[in-house]
């Protein structure tokens, strides 16, 4: 139970449905999403990923175990380490078997979320096609 002011409160019932619903029947979606970290690429087989090289992205295959509406995948990607992450986000639905992009970073972190009602997901392992581009 939480928010006790001015003699509202509201309880919170966890594991149960998708959305909040309030004591009105106003339903709003849970915002929920899940992200990685920065990851690089190396020209040189066996060098670890230094920020070195430019990546680029083609093609995302998402795998979700379990899937209920629409997600949504981000590609955050940075030219430079200081850089503020560019954020392209693609819909998901039940039926994307592949998703066709055009990105190039140095750095690129991978999100998956929902944003409507009614939505819920399990994560799997989540496949991109990626290539170097040079160094520039």
């Amino acid at each position: 139970m939480g928010g006790a002011t001015a003699g509202a409160s509201y309880f919170w019932q966890h594991n149960i449905g998708t959305d909040e619903v309030k004591a009105d029947g106003t339903t709003t979606a849970i915002q929920g999403y899940v992200e990685s970290g920065d990851y690089d690429i190396s020209r040189q087989e066996g060098l670890q990923g230094e920020g070195e090289y430019i990546m680029r992205v083609s093609r995302i295959i998402p795998d979700f175990g379990e899937q209920t509406g629409d997600a949504k995948v981000y590609l955050n990607s940075k030219t430079f380490p200081n850089a503020a992450a560019v954020s392209t986000s693609y819909a998901s639905t039940t039926a994307t078997t592949q998703i066709w992009t055009r990105k190039r970073a140095r750095q690129i972190a991978l999100k998956v979320g929902n944003i409507s009602t009614g939505q819920s997901w399990r994560m799997g392992t989540f496949r991109l096609d990626i290539n170097a581009g040079g160094r520039r």
